[in-house]
Parts: structure tokens; C-alpha cells; sequence
């Protein structure tokens, strides 16, 4: 941003689930439906005696918990590596000291086990105390003897608050600090009050989601999602990095590279070196944590040389967000701005700092996104950013196609215009990826039996929100009160100059690339809605000509392009030959190669977490050669 956010800029949460979607290089698409070579799936279940208790839908939770394993067992693949640990089946009684080391590894992890999965979830009996951490650093043991590589899931299904030490908070917290590549999800079976929150903070603290069920239905459900994305192609291959405190000495982030690090310890702060490579150019810097990151407690500064003694060029401070009490997501965004010893060429300085001593923060998994934008020629002939809003457009009537929604900002399913239908649990969000050019607009609309919601995220990673994207709900459903619910979002055109403009809505409509879209169905407690999935339709509309292109320096042809999946972690996108750019009426099919990247900038790009972004870099050279 050009100017600091105000305190009162809130990022909005979206929810997080098994991984992320592996965005590749521009010249080669991948399969997406390819399993992730030696991923591994645990489920580690509850057997303590209150699983014996009834379920919304007659039956038992052990009953629940049974049959949707059983359900799930013959829908996996069978090279996909799945293993089932128990907790609390053998020892009852806290005055037995075994009771809180009661935790067996029933099937072990592998593949072509399906058998061995139906015949544990037959013999299936609850029957002890519920050694929840004891449990998740059991499964630690089992999921890290894979080797450092190989991506790797838990699903933790629980109906209550863990009565032994140590505290499963805290060995989620140790696991996700490991550097490998772990998520943990976790499944609240009927449950509340404190056992619900300390089922979240192991859900968050594991970078996964908490999902609320009570019945079989609702169960097998997560089971299904769950296992599916648990074996994407999600080439988590980033390169870890460490900050300093000492800014002279931090770690240098060069643009086109992946890394991924952990938030500081309270009181402290951790620096990095961002190697600017185009002079004049300006450098777009954000940061995600999922940790429940207490309000304003983070603060995150980026100065004009390593040292840090100058005036910084801008700052945000962190605000969480909770979309149903499941999930937190804290977004930061902030810029070099146009001053000239920010725009200098050289080293910038980032600079991340606990400042309010959140204990929460500390060593908890970060994603910072860097983009670097090189400086147009001119900006006389580019067009304002609109003073109307524009106009809602009624979807065309088509049948829609099923998707599953991606989880993460940057793994977030690719979908172009056209009509989808997905199930979502209460307070569940799914993510697509809408790439927007210059001049276009984005329409979403959602209809389903209960509340949802929007949230759109810029290429820059900061949520679009305020009155310029959320029509009156009058113009698009006739009957708010009735069955199906609808929602509506509509955004402005992507227009350079809306850097000029102090609004969220504005600021967030200055880059050209792909917009993140939230869709999540909102929680109502006691007011009668069904637990389990329900049907949502997605229609999205993207209109408008590419216009207002702007002209970059030529700088920008020889910048180094965006980074490739691969295992290595610096490649360059490759243009393709003269005459194959894309013309204004041709909007690319969405694909999974994109990653997140401004599509029509050429910019350099380097991810510092868990966000793996794609080629495109090409685009805009091509049209200004060809004068567009």
C-alpha cells in the first residue's frame, strides 16, 4: 500500500484444509487428479468411553465413527498410503498411570491395507480416557519416519477435551515447527465450550481445520475431503529460512524463490533481506499466519536498507479474523512506496515482530508473499479507477459442475467463468482462483438452503471487502428470508491507478492476476439447520475487455520470471513464440499452473511459507510489442 492500512483493516479468515494445490511451470499442466507420490493419510480416532454416547441420528458416536471409516475405506486408492491410530481403548481409569500413554498404532501406514482399515473399524470399541497429546506425538513418530519429503495428514476425530498431559495444543504446535510437511485436522464430535476450543487450537496450531459433526453423515463427509486432498499433488518443496534479529546479518529473499520459516518468539522480532532486481520497481510484501494470532499483536515493518535505521517504507499490524469459531487466518499487507530511497535499487529489509508478546505467534508456521512490480513508462494515458459501481449481471441458467474448493490462499482451486456446486460443512470455506486482466470485473453469486458468505483476496493477499463488492441484497434475491440463500459479490475493475485511491476496495484492485474467492457457509447454532453438508451452487461471471494495460520499463523482459514447482526452487517461466499471446477476447481456460501470480505483470516473485506460485510472466511483454 501506498499509504499505511488503518488499524481498523481486518483480514478476513478463510478456512484451511489438507494441503495445498501444486501450481506448475506455464509451459506444462499438470494432473489434477495425480496423487502425491508417497503421501501419507492417519486418521487417529477417539476410544474413550464417551464415544459410546449417543448421535444426533440414533446410533452411537462409536457407531458414527465406524461406519463412516468403513464408508470412506473403499473409495481410496489402493498406492495411497493410509494408517489408523487409536487413543484410550485399553486402560480406564486416570488413577492407572498407562491410561495417558494408552495409544496403539492398530493399522500401520501403507498402501493396499483396505482390509486391515475394515476389520479395525469392525472391532472398533470404546473404552478408556482420552491421552490426546500423547496420541498426536505418537502419530508424529509414525508420519516422520516417511522421510522429509513426503506430505503428510492427520485426521484427529475426538468428542472431548484431552484429561492427560501433555497438553495436545502444544504437540501440535511442536509438530508443525518440525519443518516437515504436516497438516492436522481435527473433527469435534458433538462437542462444546472448552473441549470445542481446545479441539480448534489443535486444529489451528496444525495448519488444518476444525470441522464440527454429529452424525454418520456429516463424518463421512470430512472423511471424503479429507482423504481427497490429503493425496493431491501439492510439491511442497520450499526452502526453509531462518530470520535473524540481527538486520545486518538476515537471510537475503530473492525473488523467484520459495522459502518457508515460523513467526518470532513474545518480545522479539526476526528480520529478512528482499533483494530488489529492478531498479524503480515496488515491492508488494504480505503475510498469513493460521496460529489464533491475538489483535495487533504482530507488527510488520519493511525498511529501505538493511540496516533499519531510515524511516520505514510501510507497516500493518496483524488482525485475525474466525470464520465459525473453526479456523483464524492473520493477513498482513504492505508495499515499498514511491519514495525514492524506497524505490532505490539494493536491499530492503523485512521485518516481523512480536510486539504484544502473543505466545500464540511464536514458532507458529508463516506464508510472506513478495512480488516485485517494475515501474510503468507512463501512467498519462491509463484510466481512472471508476467512480460507479458496477452493474450485477443474472447468471445464465446452466447445469453446474461438482468441485471440491481448494483450502489454502495459494492452493486455491482454479475455476473460470461458469456454474459449480460443492458441499459445505458448517463454518467450512472453500477457495477458487479467478484470474482477472486488466479492466475485468468478477461476479460471484452462491445459492444454497442456509447462509454463506464472500470474502475475495488480491493477488497481493489483502481481503477486498467494503460496499463496492457486496451488492444490496435486494438486487439479487427478491426474498432474503426463504430458501435458497443467496449471496452476491461484485468487484470493480482491475485498474492500475487504483493505487491512487485510500479505500480496501480500491487498493485491492490494482494488480492484474488471480483473485482468491472464499465461499463459506455460515454456523447457526441451535436454530434447527442440518449438521452435515449441504449443497451450494457457485456462479462466477468475469466480463469486461482488457483495457488499461500499462506499460512497464524494459526492465521488466529481463526480470527474473516467477518460480517452477519443481524441485528446484529457481526457474524461470519460458515466453512462448511470437503471435500466441492471448488476444483480449480470449480468456485462458483457469488451470492449476498459475499459482497466485499477477498473470498479466511481469513481475519476480519469491513466496517466504507454504505459497507456491506459477509462471504467466509473459503476457504483458507480448501485448505491448504487438501494441495493445
Amino acid at each position: 500500500m501506498s499509504t499505511p492500512r488503518l488499524l481498523g483493516t481486518v483480514a478476513t479468515a478463510v478456512a484451511l484444509l489438507a494441503g495445498l494445490l501444486a501450481p506448475v511451470a506455464a509451459t506444462a499442466a499438470p494432473d489434477s487428479g495425480a496423487a502425491a507420490e508417497d503421501a501419507q493419510l492417519l486418521v487417529v480416532l477417539d476410544s474413550s468411553s464417551s464415544m459410546l454416547e449417543p448421535a444426533s441420528d440414533g446410533g452411537t458416536r462409536a457407531d458414527a465413527a465406524k461406519n463412516a471409516l468403513l464408508g470412506v475405506v473403499d473409495t481410496l486408492g489402493e498406492d495411497e498410503r493410509v494408517g489408523l491410530r487409536t487413543f484410550g481403548a485399553t486402560v480406564v481409569g486416570l488413577d492407572d498411570p498407562a491410561s495417558c500413554t494408552d495409544s496403539q498404532l492398530t493399522v500401520p501406514i501403507a498402501t493396499d491395507n483396505r482390509q486391515a482399515l475394515r476389520d479395525a473399524a469392525n472391532a472398533y470399541l470404546p473404552y478408556g480416557e482420552t491421552p490426546i497429546g500423547f496420541a498426536l506425538q505418537q502419530a508424529g513418530t509414525d508420519l516422520t519416519a516417511a522421510g522429509s519429503d513426503v506430505q503428510r495428514t492427520v485426521l484427529l476425530i475426538s468428542d472431548g477435551e484431552s484429561n492427560c498431559q501433555p497438553d495436545p495444543c502444544a504437540v501440535a504446535r511442536d509438530l508443525a515447527a518440525q519443518g516437515i510437511d504436516l497438516t492436522i485436522h481435527v473433527v469435534g464430535f458433538d462437542v462444546s465450550g472448552a473441549a470445542r476450543d481446545a479441539l480448534v487450537c489443535i486444529a489451528n496450531a496444525g495448519g488444518g481445520q476444525y470441522f464440527d459433526v454429529t452424525d454418520t453423515t456429516g463424518l463421512t463427509s470430512v472423511f471424503e475431503k479429507v482423504s481427497t486432498r490429503a493425496f493431491r499433488d501439492f510439491a511442497l518443496d520450499g526452502q526453509e529460512v531462518v530470520g535473524t534479529a540481527d538486520a545486518p546479518a538476515a537471510p537475503t529473499l530473492t525473488p523467484g524463490t520459495r522459502y518457508i520459516t515460523y513467526l518470532p518468539a513474545p518480545g522479539s522480532a526476526l528480520n529478512y533481506q528482499i533483494e530488489r532486481t529492478i531498479p524503480g520497481s515496488r515491492l508488494w510484501v504480505s503475510l498469513n499466519a493460521t496460529a489464533q494470532i491475538s489483535a495487533q499483536s504482530l507488527l510488520v515493518e519493511i525498511y529501505p536498507d538493511a540496516t533499519a535505521e531510515g524511516s520505514r517504507c510501510d507497516h500493518d499490524l496483524s488482525f485475525p479474523s474466525t470464520w465459525g469459531g473453526s479456523w483464524s487466518l492473520t493477513t498482513m499487507s504492505l508495499s515499498s512506496t514511491s519514495r525514492e530511497e524506497c524505490t532505490a535499487a539494493g536491499t530492503q529489509l523485512l521485518r516481523v515482530e512480536n510486539w504484544l508478546d502473543s505466545t500464540s505467534a511464536d514458532g507458529a508456521p508463516a506464508e510472506v508473499l513478495v512480488i516485485e512490480e517494475p515501474p510503468v513508462r507512463s501512467t498519462d494515458a491509463l484510466p481512472p479507477f471508476p467512480a460507479e459501481t458496477t452493474p450485477w449481471v443474472e447468471p445464465a441458467a446452466v447445469t453446474p459442475q461438482p468441485v471440491l474448493g481448494g483450502t489454502t490462499l495459494s492452493g486455491a482451486t482454479p475455476v473460470a467463468a461458469g456454474s459449480y456446486r460443492l458441499d459445505l460443512m458448517p463454518g467450512e470455506t472453500a477457495l477458487f482462483r479467478v484470474p482477472l486482466d486488466w479492466g475485468q470485473s468478477l461476479q460471484a453469486r452462491s445459492s444454497a438452503d442456509v447462509g454463506t458468505s464472500f470474502t475475495l483476496f488480491s493477488p497481493t493477499r489483502l481481503a477486498v471487502t467494503g460496499s463496492l463488492v457486496e451488492p444490496p441484497i435486494a438486487e439479487i434475491d427478491p426474498d432474503p428470508t426463504s430458501p435458497p440463500r443467496i449471496a452476491g459479490l461484485r468487484t470493480p475493475p482491475v485498474t492500475y491507478l487504483a493505487r491512487e485511491k485510500t479505500g480496501t476496495v480500491e487498493e485491492s484492485m490494482l494488480l492484474a492476476g488471480d483473485y482468491t474467492l472464499a465461499v463459506t457457509r455460515a454456523v447457526c447454532g441451535g436454530c434447527g439447520q442440518d449438521p452435515g453438508p449441504v449443497p451450494v451452487i457457485l456462479d462466477v461471471l468475469v466480463d469486461g475487455e482488457v483495457s488499461g494495460v500499462p506499460e512497464y520499463v524494459e526492465a521488466a523482459v529481463t526480470s527474473s520470471a516467477t518460480p517452477s514447482p519443481s524441485v528446484s526452487t529457481t526457474a524461470s517461466a519460458t515466453p512462448p513464440p511470437p503471435g500466441d499471446s492471448p488476444t483480449s477476447s480470449e480468456t485462458p481456460e483457469a488451470s492449476e499452473d498459475d499459482g497466485g501470480l499477477p498473470v498479466a505483470v511481469p513481475v519476480a516473485v519469491g513466496v517466504l511459507g507454504l505459497a507456491l506460485l506459477g509462471g504467466g510472466t509473459w503476457t504483458l511483454v507480448r501485448r505491448r510489442r504487438s501494441g495493445a
